[in-house]
């Protein structure tokens, strides 16, 4: 997804239930621009999937959303 490394957050919440479905939940918001094409999303959502069984041990949900660059923030 061509995003810098120290710009990228991951939340990993071991306080969360899942009643149904797969085990492991993972929802990506990110900024939409043109090098964010369907394969820079597939790419991105194979190597997610990838290290969530070797590291995890499960096969994850994955939800991906593109946002306008003007409605995604964070601070520090």
């Amino acid at each position: 997804m061509q995003a810098r490394a120290d710009t990228v957050q991951v939340l990993l919440s071991g306080s969360t239930v899942m009643l149904k479905g797969a085990p492991v939940l993972v929802e990506a918001h990110y900024r939409a621009g043109a090098q964010r094409d369907a394969a820079a999303l597939e790419r991105f959502v194979d190597g997610l999937e990838g290290a969530c069984r070797r590291w995890l041990g499960e096969t994850p949900r994955i939800r991906c959303f593109a946002v306008e660059p003007a409605a995604l923030s964070a601070r520090h």
